[in-house]
């Protein structure tokens, strides 16, 4: 599959995660197509995914996913839950794709 190809279904798999308020939808999705990666690591407030895959043109995808509590002292509020997927063409153009929901 071409990294466009994958580009193209990360994109209505981030669509329909936000839809449905499940990040899993596009986690899966990037493990079901074969992009290499996973949980990062980055402190214990935050949940982080990174998924990777690229072409025999040299083209590459990258999907990331950020969830942070946006509550404060006495303002209870529901997690944001970003995606953020970038294609980058051999000729060093690029193309992104984003979405958030709250939940």
């Amino acid at each position: 599959m071409t990294a466009k190809n994958i580009y193209r279904e990360l994109q209505r798999l981030i669509d329909e995660a936000c839809r449905v308020d499940s990040f899993h939808v596009a986690i899966e999705g990037a493990q079901a197509l074969g992009m290499t990666g996973g949980r990062v690591e980055k402190n214990i407030f935050t949940l982080d995914y990174e998924f990777k895959a690229s072409d025999e043109s040299g083209a590459s995808v990258v999907l990331q996913f950020h969830s942070y509590d946006q509550s404060k002292a006495f303002d209870v509020r529901p997690d944001m839950n970003k995606f953020d997927i970038v294609l980058t063409h051999p000729s060093g153009l690029s193309e992104s794709h984003k979405n958030q929901y709250e939940g």
